[in-house]
């Protein structure tokens, strides 16, 4: 019939669009713990070629550089989402800060784009080690071997941005939406002449499955913000924190467990 055939196209365009929305959560994910790895090689590279001190300089902005990518993330999302709540993203700002020299820290905070600024400085950190005749373990060799791992991290920082600012297309988000609100309500037409009363019963248990669905996916679609399902990039970041001050014999931050408000 006419409905089963709208049944089966709208079943297909939710299931079409879940996917895309899945793609794009996996692959953040995915970019963060790219994140997470590089930054648990920098303080252990770093401190194979440098000085502890010059080695726990650079190793320290590879955290400033996680906080301020998920604060930068989640600028990106309230300016899409119109929200007004910016705690998460202050909040990032802030830890960044506190990872940054003070000589450079309004400098760097300040830019456009905090996060590129921070693999700025640590670049100009990794080249005043190079030409400083005291710091004779860092060669050239060993320069750019740091500076391939600096790289990696504006590699995950592209294709963060990326997914924050290339969404799935809005038409297709509202067609899918309009046709999921269009099926469940012809539905009871369609179902009363053999289900009787239990029409009810039958229609909100397809609303509930097509609406949650629909919903599900419009939450994945966007991993980098404050809702259910999107990704924790707290945790990730006191995970990150955590790598980087074992490497240097620091004091450990206990780790961030995440809940309903990622």
């Amino acid at each position: 019939t006419p409905f089963t055939a709208l049944g089966v196209a709208v079943s297909l365009f939710l299931g079409f669009r879940n996917n895309a929305c899945y793609a794009r959560w996996w692959e953040g994910r995915t970019q963060w713990g790219k994140q997470v790895i590089v930054t648990r090689n920098i303080p252990r590279v770093c401190a194979t070629f440098m000085p502890e001190a010059s080695a726990k300089l650079i190793s320290n902005l590879a955290v400033a550089h996680s906080h301020a990518l998920r604060g930068q993330l989640r600028k990106t999302f309230n300016q899409y989402n119109n929200s007004k709540d910016h705690q998460y993203q202050s909040e990032a700002f802030l830890e960044a800060a506190k990872y940054i020299s003070n000589e450079h820290r309004a400098a760097v905070m300040e830019s456009a784009n905090p996060s590129d600024g921070i693999l700025r400085l640590a670049g100009s950190l990794l080249r005043g080690a190079l030409i400083d005749p005291n710091c004779q373990e860092c060669d050239t060799i060993a320069a750019s071997i740091i500076t391939a791992e600096l790289n990696k991290l504006c590699e995950v920082q592209g294709a963060c941005e990326r997914l924050a600012t290339a969404l799935v297309p809005f038409p297709y988000s509202l067609l899918v939406h309009r046709t999921v609100v269009l099926y469940v309500t012809l539905a009871p037409f369609a179902m009363a002449s053999t289900m009787g009363y239990y029409t009810i019963l039958f229609n909100a248990i397809v609303a509930y499955t097509f609406f949650g669905l629909d919903e599900v996916a419009r939450c994945m679609e966007q991993p980098f913000g404050d809702e259910p399902l999107c990704l924790s990039m707290e945790a990730l970041c006191r995970t990150i924190e955590t790598s980087v001050a074992e490497a240097f014999g620091d004091s450990v931050k206990p780790p961030l467990i995440p809940d309903a408000k990622f």
